[in-house]
């Protein structure tokens, strides 16, 4: 095939599927972990032909190591560069892009070659259709089917050198009354609701079930029902609780990315062809006045 491919990991999560996509169309598939040296042992592990760690001292952020990481992989002749969604992951994507010249998708489902290009299917058109982009080299934020850990040998670990940044993390602030990344249990919040007064039949459902608080993009930005750190979706934040549900949630991808680690995800909604249905293993047509009293007194 030809093709080199470049996975730039600063979490695990997702890996296995996008080890897997790389394989299908690369010769080579090497990783960049960006983090600590633990992330880099952790995934030498998923069946790659090579890790190399970049790793900084504790108060530098990691999205500080794009530029050299772009560099890097650049120097290396990467075809093809992957990542999954999260925020540095990101970051440092798009450095080496414009480190190759590369095309950028934001939303990969899969790849595939087609003579000397890279071809990706990408989502649009709020998870509608599928355009299909082709380019000599890519970059993407691969969004597609997650895969289990290959089996195999554990690949070497090789440490990059990482000159001085002058960016340093000065400091933290935490989001009082959040738990989206370690709960079990996450009730979404959309615009069905239709309006703040309707909130309460939320809290009781919240309450009954011992569960955080998400909602959707609009619901923060437009409505001012809840602050940014609520929002679950590509943008902001991410959850992968044993239970979602999504009360009154249409379904645009960049929601529907923040949940896609749920084990179980449930939706309630009134309109049978909404998109959220796609996403969730249970759904409920009906109207969320009576199904969210329902559900409320089940779960007490």
């Amino acid at each position: 095939m030809g093709k080199k491919a470049w996975i730039i990991a600063t979490e695990s999560r997702r890996l296995g599927g996008i080890v897997d996509a790389a394989r299908g169309v690369s010769d080579s598939v090497s990783v960049a972990a960006v983090g600590s040296s633990d992330l880099a042992g952790e995934v030498a592990s998923y069946g790659v032909d090579r890790v190399v760690s970049f790793v900084a001292s504790d108060d530098v952020p990691v999205e500080a190591l794009g530029p050299c990481v772009a560099e890097f992989v650049a120097a290396d002749g990467a075809d093809l560069v992957l990542s999954n969604d999260s925020g540095a992951a990101r970051c440092i994507l798009g450095a080496a892009a414009g480190a190759l010249g590369a095309a950028v998708v934001g939303n990969a489902q899969a790849l595939a070659l087609d003579g000397d290009n890279v071809v990706a299917d990408n989502l649009v058109a709020n998870a509608k259709a599928i355009e299909a982009v082709a380019a000599p080299k890519m970059a993407c934020i691969y969004t597609g089917p997650d895969a289990d850990r290959a089996e195999g040998p554990a690949a070497a670990v090789e440490c990059a050198d990482v000159p001085s940044v002058e960016d340093r993390v000065v400091g933290f602030e935490e989001a009082a009354g959040t738990g989206l990344a370690t709960a079990s249990r996450v009730v979404g919040v959309g615009m069905g609701l239709a309006a703040r007064d309707n909130l309460p039949l939320v809290d009781a459902l919240v309450d009954a079930m011992g569960a955080e608080i998400a909602c959707t993009l609009p619901c923060c930005d437009d409505m001012r029902w809840y602050p940014s750190e609520r929002v679950l979706g590509s943008s902001h934040n991410t959850a992968s609780p044993d239970l979602y549900i999504a009360l009154g949630i249409s379904g645009s991808p960049n929601h529907t990315s923040g949940f896609r680690d749920a084990k179980t995800a449930v939706a309630v909604n009134n309109d049978p062809d909404a998109e959220i249905f796609n996403c969730c293993k249970y759904g409920i047509v009906g109207d969320l006045f009576d199904v969210v009293p329902a559900l409320t007194e089940a779960f007490k």
